[in-house]
């Protein structure tokens, strides 16, 4: 498997890991997931560059909304990897309990992603000058919206299915019932992992 991005201490944790692993401590195991987790969220602090630009945000407040609307992108988009890198070294262990948060994370993510990268927002302040147009727009957005939360759990579907994730593949078929159902019906022969103790 992959290093989990940039974690320094990557092979360290990973032995530790194991040895929890194989003397069955699910105390120590919990321990290093979460100490892993801190380092990732301390390394992403240090990488968002909100940070390097928060002093310029009085001299054009709109240019200003804009940079830390794509940022906050940046940010979640480098917190799914990490997640990402959680679930897998947590499926690598065959750790359930790690996979369940991380994998709930990650549907989170994306949900907050994709509500930051909506047209709609970029578009709002025109609504007045033709309200006709806006509302076709609505209409148009409000599909695309729908497609690419669709294109966002077929990702994690996939994720879910690669590592027999029982839990997440059901969470991704219910939730695709609801906005999909033809395309949940497509999946349920697929439908065959096994449940992580």
């Amino acid at each position: 498997m992959d290093k989990i991005r940039n974690l320094p201490n990557y092979n360290t944790y990973s032995i530790e890991l194991m040895n929890a692993v194989v003397k069955e401590d699910q105390n120590t195991i919990n321990q290093i997931f979460n100490k892993i987790d801190e380092e990732l969220r301390k390394i992403r602090k240090e990488k968002s560059i909100t940070f390097e630009r928060s002093q310029k945000m009085w001299n054009d407040p709109e240019s200003h909304l804009r940079a830390v609307q794509l940022e906050e992108v940046t940010d979640l988009k480098m917190e799914f990897d990490d997640n990402l890198g959680l679930f897998q070294l947590a499926n690598l262990i065959q750790y359930e309990p790690v996979m369940t948060i991380t994998f709930t994370k990650m549907l989170k993510n994306l949900s907050d992603i994709r509500l930051r990268t909506n047209i709609r927002t970029a578009r709002s302040e025109k609504m007045w000058n033709n309200p006709e147009s806006h509302f076709k727009a609505v209409e148009a957005e409000k599909q695309a919206d729908l497609e690419n939360e669709i294109t966002d759990l077929m990702s994690l579907y996939n994720i879910a299915q690669s590592a027999n994730y029982t839990k997440g593949i059901e969470l991704i078929t219910n939730r695709l019932n609801k906005i999909a159902p033809n395309l949940a019906d497509s999946l349920i022969p697929k439908n065959s992992g096994t449940v992580h103790k």
